[in-house]
C-alpha cells in the first residue's frame, strides 16, 4: 500500500510539471511507459531515463561535478596509454555528452549511443559536439553499427544490464572491438557485481587484462579496467597526461 501511494505521489508531481509546463508533455508517456515496464519487469529503464533528463537536463551533474570530471580524466588518460590507435572510438553510455567532448580532441572519429533518445538531444545540442561525432539513440544489445573500433568505453553503465543478457552484450562488443583495440570498463566498486555476475571475470574469459586501477574516493569509490584481446600487444605507450577539465 505505502509503494502504491509512492507511485501516485510520483505521478502527480510529474502531471503537475506537464500542466504547468514545466516538462513537456511527452514526460508523461514516458512516465506511463516506464510504470508498464516496470509491472511487467522487463528491466528495460529506458523511459525511467528519458523522463528524468526532461526533469533535468543534467541528472547526475556530469558538467559541474569535480568527481565526474576527474573520473573523465583518468579513464582518458589510461586509454590513450594502453591503446595502440586513435582512430575511431565507441562511447556506450554517453548520457549528456561531457566525456564525449574529451574523447572527439583525442580520437578522429566518436560514435556515442546511448538509450535516451533526451540525452541524445542534449548532447548534441552542445557546439563542441558537432565536428567528428556521431550521436545515436540505441541499446547496446541490439545497436547496428558501420565497421570496428580501436577503444570502447563503458563507463558507469553496465551494471544496467541483465545477468541475462550479459552474453549478448559480450558479444556486441566483440563485434565493434578491433583486433588491436581496447575495452574500458569503468564503475562503482559497489556495481562491479550484478546478479552474482563479476563484470571484469565475465571480460577476462574473452581478454587479456591489461591494466587496473582501483579510486578510492570517499565520495564512491569506483574501478576501471583495460581490456585487450589475447595475444595482443600488453606494453603501454609513453603519453602525456591528460590535462585537467575546467568545470
Amino acid at each position: 500500500m505505502r509503494q502504491f501511494y509512492i507511485t501516485l505521489s510520483r505521478a502527480f508531481r510529474l502531471l503537475l510539471k506537464a500542466l504547468t509546463f514545466r516538462v513537456p508533455i511527452r514526460a508523461l508517456r514516458y512516465g506511463l511507459l516506464n510504470k508498464i515496464n516496470y509491472m511487467v519487469k522487463c528491466g528495460d529503464r529506458r523511459y525511467d531515463f528519458e523522463r528524468r533528463y526532461l526533469e533535468n537536463p543534467d541528472p547526475w551533474n556530469y558538467n559541474l561535478s569535480q568527481y565526474e570530471i576527474e573520473k573523465y580524466r583518468l579513464t582518458l588518460e589510461g586509454a590513450l596509454k594502453w591503446g595502440r590507435n586513435q582512430r575511431r572510438a565507441l562511447e556506450v553510455g554517453c548520457s549528456v555528452g561531457v566525456f564525449t567532448r574529451m574523447l572527439a580532441v583525442q580520437y578522429d572519429e566518436v560514435t556515442a549511443m546511448d538509450i535516451s533518445g533526451e540525452a541524445i538531444r542534449i548532447a548534441a545540442r552542445h557546439p563542441e559536439n558537432t565536428k567528428n561525432v556521431l550521436f545515436l539513440r540505441a541499446d547496446l544489445l541490439s545497436v547496428q553499427l558501420p565497421g570496428t573500433f580501436d577503444a570502447i568505453f563503458c563507463a558507469e553503465v553496465l551494471y544496467y544490464i541483465k545477468s541475462a543478457d550479459i552474453p549478448l552484450a559480450c558479444a556486441n562488443i566483440d563485434k565493434y572491438l578491433a583486433d588491436d583495440g581496447i575495452l574500458v570498463m569503468v564503475t562503482g566498486c559497489a556495481e562491479l557485481v550484478v546478479d552474482s555476475k563479476d563484470w571484469n571475470q565475465v571480460f577476462q574469459q574473452y581478454y587479456d587484462l591489461l591494466f587496473s586501477h582501483k579510486v578510492q574516493d570517499e565520495r564512491r569509490p569506483y574501478v576501471m579496467f583495460i581490456y585487450a584481446r589475447r595475444g595482443a600487444s600488453k606494453a603501454p605507450r609513453e603519453r602525456s597526461p591528460v590535462a585537467p577539465e575546467t568545470a
